[in-house]
């Protein structure tokens, strides 16, 4: 019999898919297949109760491809770089005087 989780992977392996650092990295990303696709979901998965999150390997695939077309840039996921987007140095703030009345 085959298992009814073969096209699923578990938080832990798509944490080392997308190098993440922790899984509420890979958990911000998941969404209940069943229901409609939130904004921000990108990963379709199943919520197995006491267990956690089962992920669609196909999602996976498709998020991977998608990242690798982006450009790195400021933001979510973890690997990109505030630096280039940073090109003009912010302006300084303007400390206040005191004021002393005589």
């Amino acid at each position: 019999m085959a298992s009814p989780f073969a096209g699923y992977l578990t938080v832990r392996q798509v944490m080392e898919l997308i190098d993440a650092r922790a899984s509420s990295t890979v958990i911000r990303l998941v969404y209940d297949e069943d229901k409609p696709r939130p904004e921000k979901g990108r990963l379709a998965g199943t919520l197995i109760p006491g267990h956690g999150w089962m992920i669609q390997k196909k999602s996976v695939a498709k998020y991977l491809e998608e990242e690798s077309t982006k450009r790195p840039g400021v933001g979510f996921p973890r690997g990109r770089s505030r630096k280039e987007d940073s090109a003009k140095p912010k302006a300084k703030a303007k400390r206040a005087r005191k004021v002393t009345r005589s």
